[in-house]
């Protein structure tokens, strides 16, 4: 089953030694390279950054579930955002590879927060997100 995001954007997560360098490959840290599979308008910054919103919102919270050993595939698992907050720095194109940095600072109590950098290829910072996340786990799992 892809995600919804995925079915707009390519997404290629960012494995092994080359996530460790940015700084991902660790618990609870995670880094992808998205971009819209389709060519967006030039002349529309809002709708660039409107797309990396949706795209962001549902992968912002992998983290979370990896740091208690949790996927999307866990049986019955619910997860749902309680809040998406976006920063833009620069101008951005959601048709160009973006890097996507993500980290869950703090988990516990069926919540868990999120956030994430959006980088350029050149490396430059394009966008801060922060999200707050609620995970329902069944008794079983």
């Amino acid at each position: 089953m892809r995600a919804a995001a995925e079915s707009v954007f390519e997404v290629r997560r960012v494995l092994g030694e080359a996530a460790a360098g940015l700084g991902g490959a660790q618990q609870g840290r995670l880094a992808m390279w998205l971009r819209s599979d389709s060519p967006m308008p030039d002349d529309d910054l809002p709708f660039h950054q409107a797309a990396l919103a949706y795209a962001s919102d549902f992968a912002l919270f992998m983290p979370v579930l990896d740091l208690h050993g949790y996927t999307l595939q866990t049986p019955g698992i619910k997860v749902t955002s309680l809040d998406h907050a976006m920063w833009w720095h620069r101008p951005v194109r959601a048709d160009e590879w973006i890097l996507m940095v993500q980290d869950a600072p703090q988990s516990g109590n069926s919540r868990g927060l999120c956030s994430a950098r959006f980088y350029t290829q050149a490396g430059e910072l394009v966008g801060t997100v922060a999200q707050e996340v609620m995970v329902r786990v069944p008794a079983a799992a």
